[in-house]
């Protein structure tokens, strides 16, 4: 759940925002328990959305890659 309210909060943010919301999601991407996985795949998948949507914003995806790129 905590996943999705941060991707909806990543969706609805300009690239200035977006960092409020990227030190959140990692925190949770870097739990180590049985349900990392999912969390991760969760995040990436929501992620990849919100980069089709913001395909003809450069600064919004220029901030979406940088965040996968410390994801991975």
């Amino acid at each position: 759940m905590v996943i999705s309210v941060l991707s909806i909060g990543l969706q609805k943010s300009t690239f200035d925002e977006m960092k409020y919301y990227e030190r959140a999601l990692l925190k949770q991407l870097l739990i180590k328990d049985q349900y990392q996985p999912d969390r991760t795949k969760k995040a990436l998948m929501n992620i990849h959305e919100i980069m089709k949507l913001n395909v003809s914003y450069y600064k919004e995806m220029d901030s979406l890659i940088d965040l996968v790129l410390k994801i991975c």
